[in-house]
Protein backbone atom coordinates (compact mmCIF):
# COMPACT_ATOMS: atom_id res chain seq x y z
CA UNK A 1 0.00 0.00 0.00
CA UNK A 2 1.00 3.65 -0.68
CA UNK A 3 1.99 6.02 1.79
CA UNK A 4 0.13 8.84 -0.02
CA UNK A 5 -3.35 6.74 0.76
CA UNK A 6 -2.52 6.24 4.14
CA UNK A 7 -3.84 9.70 5.47
CA UNK A 8 -6.98 9.19 3.68
CA UNK A 9 -7.57 5.36 4.51
CA UNK A 10 -6.67 5.93 8.50
CA UNK A 11 -7.83 9.62 9.39
CA UNK A 12 -4.83 10.50 12.18
CA UNK A 13 -5.79 11.52 15.38
CA UNK A 14 -5.36 14.91 14.92
CA UNK A 15 -7.99 14.88 11.93
CA UNK A 16 -10.13 13.11 14.57
CA UNK A 17 -10.40 16.20 16.96
CA UNK A 18 -11.03 18.38 14.14
CA UNK A 19 -14.73 17.46 14.41
CA UNK A 20 -17.09 21.25 14.12
CA UNK A 21 -20.63 20.96 16.17
CA UNK A 22 -21.93 21.88 19.79
CA UNK A 23 -20.48 19.51 22.20
CA UNK A 24 -22.31 20.48 25.28
CA UNK A 25 -25.87 19.98 25.87
CA UNK A 26 -26.32 24.53 26.01
CA UNK A 27 -24.81 24.34 22.58
CA UNK A 28 -26.83 21.97 20.91
CA UNK A 29 -29.77 23.45 22.27
CA UNK A 30 -28.76 26.44 20.51
CA UNK A 31 -28.07 24.83 17.20
CA UNK A 32 -30.89 22.24 17.26
CA UNK A 33 -32.96 25.17 15.05
CA UNK A 34 -30.19 26.96 12.93
CA UNK A 35 -32.18 25.54 9.83
CA UNK A 36 -35.00 27.47 10.97
CA UNK A 37 -33.46 31.14 11.35
CA UNK A 38 -36.45 32.80 9.35
CA UNK A 39 -38.89 30.20 10.02
CA UNK A 40 -40.32 29.87 6.29
CA UNK A 41 -39.94 26.17 6.33
CA UNK A 42 -40.64 25.84 9.74
CA UNK A 43 -43.71 23.87 10.94
CA UNK A 44 -46.68 26.01 12.18
CA UNK A 45 -45.55 25.11 15.97
CA UNK A 46 -42.40 26.36 15.49
CA UNK A 47 -43.16 29.14 13.37
CA UNK A 48 -45.93 30.57 15.74
CA UNK A 49 -43.63 29.88 19.16
CA UNK A 50 -41.36 32.08 17.12
CA UNK A 51 -42.97 35.27 16.94
CA UNK A 52 -42.49 38.66 18.17
CA UNK A 53 -44.75 40.83 19.76
CA UNK A 54 -45.02 43.00 16.99
CA UNK A 55 -45.71 39.31 14.65
CA UNK A 56 -48.31 38.56 17.20
CA UNK A 57 -50.18 40.82 16.86
CA UNK A 58 -50.20 41.52 12.93
CA UNK A 59 -51.09 37.74 13.28
CA UNK A 60 -54.19 38.13 15.22
CA UNK A 61 -55.21 40.88 13.10
CA UNK A 62 -54.84 38.48 9.55
CA UNK A 63 -56.66 35.84 11.37
CA UNK A 64 -59.63 38.24 12.44
CA UNK A 65 -59.84 39.76 8.81
CA UNK A 66 -59.73 35.72 7.24
CA UNK A 67 -62.31 35.03 10.07
CA UNK A 68 -64.60 37.82 9.03
CA UNK A 69 -64.36 36.43 5.10
CA UNK A 70 -64.50 32.99 5.34
CA UNK A 71 -67.18 32.95 8.16
CA UNK A 72 -65.82 29.83 9.17
CA UNK A 73 -68.71 27.73 11.38
CA UNK A 74 -66.61 24.43 12.41
CA UNK A 75 -63.97 22.96 13.90
CA UNK A 76 -62.07 22.06 10.64
CA UNK A 77 -62.67 25.33 9.05
CA UNK A 78 -61.16 27.33 11.78
CA UNK A 79 -58.43 25.07 11.46
CA UNK A 80 -57.85 26.01 7.78
CA UNK A 81 -58.15 29.44 8.22
CA UNK A 82 -55.78 29.27 11.04
CA UNK A 83 -53.17 27.79 8.78
CA UNK A 84 -53.73 30.40 6.20
CA UNK A 85 -53.09 32.74 8.73
CA UNK A 86 -50.03 31.64 9.77
CA UNK A 87 -48.90 31.48 5.60
CA UNK A 88 -50.10 35.00 5.24
CA UNK A 89 -47.72 35.84 8.09
CA UNK A 90 -45.18 34.16 6.33
CA UNK A 91 -45.46 35.83 3.11
CA UNK A 92 -45.21 39.17 4.91
CA UNK A 93 -41.97 37.59 6.67
CA UNK A 94 -40.77 36.72 3.12
CA UNK A 95 -41.45 40.12 2.27
CA UNK A 96 -39.52 41.85 4.75
CA UNK A 97 -36.09 39.52 4.55
CA UNK A 98 -36.62 40.53 0.88
CA UNK A 99 -36.77 44.27 1.45
CA UNK A 100 -34.31 44.31 3.76
CA UNK A 101 -31.50 42.70 1.63
CA UNK A 102 -31.84 45.33 -0.79
CA UNK A 103 -31.68 47.73 2.01
CA UNK A 104 -28.65 46.40 3.53
CA UNK A 105 -26.35 44.85 0.70
CA UNK A 106 -26.55 46.12 -3.05
CA UNK A 107 -27.78 43.63 -5.62
CA UNK A 108 -24.38 43.83 -7.40
CA UNK A 109 -20.91 43.99 -5.17
CA UNK A 110 -18.77 41.69 -7.86
CA UNK A 111 -18.72 38.50 -9.78
CA UNK A 112 -19.24 36.17 -7.15
CA UNK A 113 -20.73 38.02 -4.38
CA UNK A 114 -24.28 38.59 -5.99
CA UNK A 115 -27.14 38.76 -3.22
CA UNK A 116 -29.21 37.21 -6.54
CA UNK A 117 -28.82 33.28 -5.56
CA UNK A 118 -30.43 34.22 -2.00
CA UNK A 119 -33.34 35.98 -3.99
CA UNK A 120 -34.53 33.41 -5.65
CA UNK A 121 -34.60 31.01 -2.42
CA UNK A 122 -36.82 33.41 -1.19
CA UNK A 123 -38.77 33.44 -4.05
CA UNK A 124 -39.30 29.61 -4.24
CA UNK A 125 -40.68 30.11 -0.63
CA UNK A 126 -42.86 32.89 -2.18
CA UNK A 127 -44.64 29.84 -4.93
CA UNK A 128 -44.86 27.35 -2.14
CA UNK A 129 -46.59 29.47 0.07
CA UNK A 130 -49.18 30.67 -2.13
CA UNK A 131 -49.25 27.28 -3.40
CA UNK A 132 -50.36 26.35 -0.15
CA UNK A 133 -52.67 29.41 0.43
CA UNK A 134 -54.63 28.66 -3.14
CA UNK A 135 -55.18 24.63 -1.64
CA UNK A 136 -56.03 25.42 1.71
CA UNK A 137 -58.68 27.88 -0.40
CA UNK A 138 -59.77 25.51 -2.64
CA UNK A 139 -60.14 22.66 0.76
CA UNK A 140 -62.54 25.82 2.29
CA UNK A 141 -64.56 26.36 -0.80
CA UNK A 142 -64.89 21.96 -1.20
CA UNK A 143 -66.42 22.04 2.69
CA UNK A 144 -68.50 25.18 1.79
CA UNK A 145 -70.09 23.42 -1.65
CA UNK A 146 -71.00 20.15 0.73
CA UNK A 147 -72.54 22.21 3.43
CA UNK A 148 -74.41 24.35 1.23
CA UNK A 149 -75.56 21.11 -0.86
CA UNK A 150 -76.53 19.50 2.45
CA UNK A 151 -78.62 21.91 3.86
CA UNK A 152 -80.49 22.39 -0.05
CA UNK A 153 -80.97 18.62 0.62
CA UNK A 154 -82.78 19.49 3.83
CA UNK A 155 -85.17 21.66 2.50
CA UNK A 156 -88.42 20.45 1.72
CA UNK A 157 -89.40 20.50 -1.97
CA UNK A 158 -92.77 21.48 -3.53
CA UNK A 159 -94.60 19.49 -5.59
Amino acid sequence: MSTSLLPILHPTASRLHHQTGPKSVAGKQRSRLNAVKHSLSATDEVFLNGLKPSERTAFSQIRRGLCKFYEPETAYERLIVDRMAVHHLRMLRLYKLESDSFEILPLHKGPDQSILPHLDRLSRYDVRIERQLRILHNRLLSLYNQRLSNTLKSFPTRE
